[in-house]
């Protein structure tokens, strides 16, 4: 199978500023239950993760 550039970089994506995940050096990820299900939320950096709670 033969992938084009957008195929390959539809990985996981900071949910705070959209970077490509897989470039992130120190990947965070936030995960909790909600109403009986696991919610997970993924941020390429400590800021993200902060500017996202704040």
């Amino acid at each position: 199978m033969t992938e084009t550039m957008d195929e390959a970089s539809n990985g996981p994506r900071c949910r705070e500023c959209d970077d490509d995940l897989a470039d992130a050096t120190l990947p965070r990820t936030l995960t909790w239950i909600e109403d009986g299900t696991v919610v997970s939320r993924r941020f390429c950096s400590d800021e993200c993760l902060e500017a996202w709670r704040s």
